[in-house]
């Protein structure tokens, strides 16, 4: 009822009808933030602002809320603040596997690797099965300039598109470690395949630009890169993506 009465722009309605599904279920997400992801939902980001930030106040030492802004913020392209919320998440609860993965997105954002691996292992540790912290530790690892890790990274990936064969994002990883440990015929292959699924993110926008740069391919680079910059949706190799398309214009 409270979106309906949103999408007919009855925000005040909305609002007190999330507050009484709250009364009713405490364990239902603060209505200030629920609000505020209505308004993100329907483009209005400025009221999503303020009213994340009125969500903080109502409720400062709730986790669910924390970890809502916190998501929000990374979203957004708010990577600083992200990190700000991220960090009292885990000082919330140290063991909330959802603010240690948050955590290392933030770290993979911000191309602290190092730091990025450190939470992704504490939370692959915590929950082997679990496919965002084993792809990101993968991701991590092979960044950093030690072919131990980047070994490492290879034998994670290998095993999330065995274990996940028909996901897109298991295959996006595969290939960039792959790239990362110098197999650029392969990476190619497997890329190619991601990207003949038109279903990938900006990311893997980036990985298979910069391998078809590498094989000789600018202008499918060029294309793969302006559409991820165009669409203005924060990811963590936006800047890697920017330098490459220049680059390629020069």
């Amino acid at each position: 009822i409270a979106r309906a009465m949103f999408q007919q722009k009855n925000a005040t309605g909305a609002l007190d009808m999330l507050r009484k599904a709250k009364e009713a279920d405490a364990n239902v997400l603060t209505p200030e933030a629920r609000l505020a992801q209505f308004y993100e939902q329907y483009g209005d980001s400025g009221n999503a602002k303020k009213w994340m930030d009125l969500a903080l106040k109502a409720a400062p030492q709730d986790l669910r809320t924390r970890l809502v802004v916190t998501q929000w913020a990374i979203e957004t392209g708010r990577i600083d603040e992200a990190q700000t919320h991220a960090a009292e998440a885990m000082r919330l609860d140290p063991d909330s596997l959802e603010a240690i993965i948050l955590r290392g997105v933030v770290a993979l954002f911000k191309k602290d690797y190092k730091g990025a691996e450190l939470y992704f292992e504490n939370a692959h540790l915590k929950s082997p099965g679990n496919f965002a912290a084993k792809n990101n530790l993968a991701l991590a690892l092979c960044e950093q300039d030690d072919p131990a890790k980047k070994r490492k990274a290879l034998e994670y990936a290998q095993d999330l598109v065995r274990q996940y064969q028909q996901s897109p994002e298991a295959a996006s990883t595969f290939g960039w470690v792959l790239y990362k440990n110098g197999q650029l015929d392969q990476a190619d292959r497997v890329l190619d395949q991601v990207g003949r699924t038109g279903q990938f993110g900006a990311d893997t926008a980036y990985f298979i630009a910069r391998v078809a740069v590498d094989k000789g391919r600018k202008e499918e680079a060029k294309r793969l890169l302006t559409a991820a910059l165009d669409a203005k949706r924060p990811f963590s190799k936006e800047q890697d993506a920017r330098a490459l398309l220049e680059q390629i214009n020069k």
